[in-house]
């Protein structure tokens, strides 16, 4: 009796913790938006209103006037100097005004390629700083794919673990009205609630998991949205096809990479950065305009009018821009296997995609007619149960190959969609998925 009143209190347990689970899920779908919204949608949403989009805007406009700044330093420069002095003293020196005010034109002639160097610089910043906004845009339609699936798989799997949930309280009505008469042994009621406890904690597990989808969904989309938004008034997403072969889909991910093109930037950043040391050993040479009104040595009312030419070179402490150039080169060395090391990364992914891409219509049809059989299995099962040709722990295991073979079946079609989205992506661009097929 107080294993049978323990049962009956777990059983009432999960009864709650199901029945407050489900509450929530109601409770969010029904305060969701009307708008249904599709995966291009929630792309587009995340692309445009995710707060990564506001900083790559914000450093897009930082390159731009570091660019316009470096190409004004080929213009000439201006500089205005007055000063005062007060002589306690009756040295000669300081004889003349007690004032001066110098203005100054200097106008660089020829830099060794400094200026160059650090317009070049702008240059690649601005192309970086590009590259990164790509590369966000990619990796946040990628992310948007990858919860999207996730969303997708907890959602089918929900209705699955619902479902069975359905078919083993029947089994459990089932078989406690044949304990009451007689017809089947307490041990069959006693399984029967154990397989009605694990299903029900399977289904509160997979409600979590769609909960922490639609979670991550809605910060990377910045509203908030239900699984009613996902499936109310839209047609079901469905897969890319694949038709191009494995070689154009890597010529195109190349070609499109914004991995790719960064890495570029960056190399040419450190390419620039080591020319830029190697030329500071080299003078530069400048003309200067100058005019002086005051001389504190003698007492003048004229403006003295001078031009310089001046040839300057800078060496810097000791070693240290030898070091510089040795760090700059290693830094160029680094940049270029990062280059390397991105077309690797970008041939792995596009390759495993496409296999697994290419698998899946094999995989589905065979678990189509695995779920199929097992929904057979699983009636007849019950049946022969009736006429004494099966056990209950037969017909409780049919019950549970048929839901297994639907969360599988769940799992290859949500996994497809993603892989074949991501390779859109990959090969095509941030909007690759329009066409429908690559």
């Amino acid at each position: 009796m107080i294993k049978s009143l323990g049962r009956s209190c777990y059983s009432l347990f999960i009864m709650k913790s199901w029945f407050k689970l489900s509450l929530s899920v109601g409770l969010v779908c029904a305060f969701s938006s009307a708008n249904a919204l599709s995966l291009p949608q929630l792309i587009e949403l995340s692309v445009q209103h995710h707060p990564s989009v506001e900083v790559l805007q914000a450093r897009t406009s930082a390159a731009a006037a570091a660019l316009d700044g470096a190409k004004q330093q080929f213009k000439p420069s201006f500089s205005l100097d007055a000063e005062t002095v007060y002589n306690a003293s009756s040295s000669d020196a300081y004889a003349g005004d007690n004032h001066k005010i110098t203005f100054g034109v200097t106008q660089p002639l020829w830099s060794a390629g400094r200026l160059e160097a650090g317009r070049d610089r702008a240059v690649a910043k601005t192309l970086s700083i590009k590259a990164q906004t790509e590369q966000n845009r990619q990796a946040l339609a990628l992310n948007v794919i990858q919860s999207y699936g996730n969303w997708l798989s907890a959602f089918k799997k929900r209705q699955a673990w619902a479902k069975s949930l359905q078919e083993h309280q029947k089994l459990r009505d089932q078989v406690k009205r044949r304990v009451r008469l007689g017809s089947s042994a307490r041990s069959d009621l006693a399984l029967a609630d154990g397989r009605l406890a694990s299903t029900r904690a399977e289904l509160a597990a997979v409600i979590v998991d769609e909960q922490i989808s639609l979670t991550r969904l809605s910060q990377l989309v910045r509203q908030k949205i239900s699984s009613i938004d996902l499936t109310t008034g839209q047609p079901q997403t469905i897969p890319i096809e694949v038709l191009s072969s494995q070689e154009q889909l890597l010529d195109e991910a190349k070609k499109i990479s914004p991995n790719l093109h960064l890495a570029s930037a960056q190399f040419d950043l450190a390419r620039i950065a080591r020319q830029e040391r190697e030329k500071y050993f080299q003078p530069t040479l400048s003309l200067r305009l100058e005019s002086q009104y005051g001389n504190y040595s003698t007492k003048s009312s004229a403006i003295d009018t001078r031009v310089f030419l001046q040839l300057q070179s800078t060496f810097g402490p000791g070693y240290a821009q030898s070091a510089g150039i040795r760090e700059a080169l290693a830094q160029q060395q680094a940049a270029n296997a990062n280059i390397a090391l991105e077309q690797v990364s970008i041939v792995e992914q596009v390759l495993t995609d496409y296999l697994l891409a290419e698998s899946f219509e094999e995989r589905i049809k065979a678990l189509k007619v695995s779920q199929d059989t097992a929904i057979q299995v699983s009636a007849s099962y019950k049946r022969q149960f009736l006429a004494g040709h099966k056990n209950w722990l037969d017909v409780l295991n049919s019950a549970r190959d048929l839901v297994n073979s639907s969360i599988k079946l769940a799992d290859a079609q949500t996994h497809n969609l993603v892989v074949t989205w991501r390779l859109a992506i990959l090969t095509r661009g941030a909007q690759g998925y329009k066409r429908g097929i690559i």
